[in-house]
């Protein structure tokens, strides 16, 4: 994973964006060029970017952030579509523009103007092996090439020139190399990852983005920087997490049972996590749906979890479900026939009661096609109402009794993990 200073740049990129240190002159107007009062620099070796398809295996993370004044117009509009009593962009933007940035940058609100609203920042780390660190490289976009040239020449002072970039030093004492080229401003921790990795950190700001924010991993190449495989890491996360467990609540210790079922998941999923070849995580805001956090998996080729989601199956939400209000939560799922083997799997392992669970589980999914859930979460007590999709040609009247079976195997199941008595069941036919 990235190392503090490749974290460093995330923070420092707002503040690199204004071109301009404490003690810097202030910043002209951006109306026009004439009126930057600030030289523009000249660095005579001409600087000679990798191509982006070059990095090939070696990208392991990239980070891609929408603009500043495009983050505060979003918001803005977010707060008018929900009819807020305040303007959230507005009021995110003195904390933009507080002049105290990381590193003794001055931040103002006329350098974020100077900055190209429709290209995002973004951050791409490179993966060498596991003798050499991880590198970050990042690219900021202007509205023109001479402002970019300008941020360049304010970054910080000067320890050298090379390849047609610039090892400088910040206010705050971090050494970065920087360049500027085609409107971009491109800066990394060492002039090797600035050359490998400018372009695509530049080619990254043009991925389509639903939302403002998107982190893509990589996990086999970060992995590589560690010099151990995937599933070695696996299995050392595995036995963290159960020590951790273990050690949670000292005078509250695991039963048996629920100490077989942690393990039984965590053993079932963490695997699974060295079948992702690529993670997406985003952050979107806009008035018609509010605050939305997605995350995205795709497998690796020929992976037993690719050969699991290689067989989507559709879902909807029934509307006739009760949805009280904003308390309320909505899920929905497609045919789980496929994933009911390695669940039961788990819970057969679990405990005697487990055993009968498992074979209920089984026996369920063999006749259900998926189905949705409506929950109240605005009561004391949690409330659900779901409805379950019935495969073609199976009898309704045989599902109820499975599902019937199923609620008895669980409620004892849920007793021994707990190590109480089972409660009494109401159940209505």
């Amino acid at each position: 994973m990235p190392n503090s200073k490749s974290l460093f740049v995330v923070s420092l990129l707002l503040s690199i964006a204004t071109f301009g240190c404490k003690s810097a002159p202030p910043v002209a107007p951006p109306a026009t060029l004439a009126a930057v009062a600030a030289p523009v620099v000249k660095i005579e070796t001409e600087l000679k970017l990798a191509p982006a398809a070059a990095i090939g295996g070696s990208l392991g993370m990239s980070l891609v952030v929408a603009s500043p004044m495009k983050l505060v117009a979003d918001l803005d509009t977010l707060s008018k579509d929900l009819q807020l009593p305040m303007a959230l962009g507005q009021s995110l933007l003195p904390l933009l523009t507080s002049g105290a940035g990381p590193g003794g940058m001055t931040v103002n609100a006329e350098a974020l103007e100077r900055l190209d609203a429709t290209r995002p920042l973004s951050v791409v780390w490179v993966v060498r092996d596991a003798k050499q660190p991880v590198g970050w490289c990042a690219a900021l976009a202007f509205k023109e090439d001479a402002f970019a040239k300008q941020s360049l020449q304010t970054l910080g002072s000067v320890k050298e020139e090379r390849a047609g970039a610039r090892h400088m030093k910040t206010p705050s004492g971090e050494m970065v190399w920087a360049a500027a080229t085609q409107h971009q401003l491109v800066l990394s921790d060492t002039l090797e990852t600035l050359l490998a990795g400018g372009a695509s950190a530049i080619a990254t700001q043009t991925t389509p983005v639903m939302g403002q924010i998107l982190l893509t991993v990589n996990p086999a190449i970060m992995a590589k920087s560690t010099g151990r495989s995937l599933d070695a890491l696996s299995a050392d996360l595995l036995a963290r997490i159960m020590a951790e467990l273990e050690n949670a609540q000292p005078n509250k210790k695991l039963t048996p049972a629920s100490k077989q079922l942690t393990e039984g998941m965590l053993k079932a999923l963490v695997p699974a996590l060295g079948q992702i070849a690529v993670a997406r995580f985003s952050l979107d805001f806009g008035g018609q749906h509010g605050l939305l956090l997605r995350a995205e998996m795709q497998p690796s080729k020929d992976s037993p979890l690719g050969e699991k989601l290689g067989h989507p199956s559709p879902y909807a939400f029934d509307t006739a479900l009760p949805v009280r209000g904003d308390a309320s939560m909505g899920m929905a799922w497609g045919d789980m026939k496929v994933w009911a083997t390695e669940w039961a799997n788990v819970l057969q392992d679990s405990s005697p009661s487990g055993k009968t669970m498992a074979k209920e589980v089984r026996g369920l999914m063999e006749s259900l096609n998926g189905g949705s859930c409506a929950v109240d979460l605005g009561k004391p007590e949690l409330t659900a109402m779901c409805s379950l999709s019935v495969r073609p040609g199976v009898k309704p009247a045989l599902v109820l009794d499975q599902y019937l079976s199923f609620a008895r195997a669980s409620n004892e199941w849920e007793a021994e993990l707990e190590a109480r008595k089972p409660a009494p069941l109401k159940i209505k036919r």
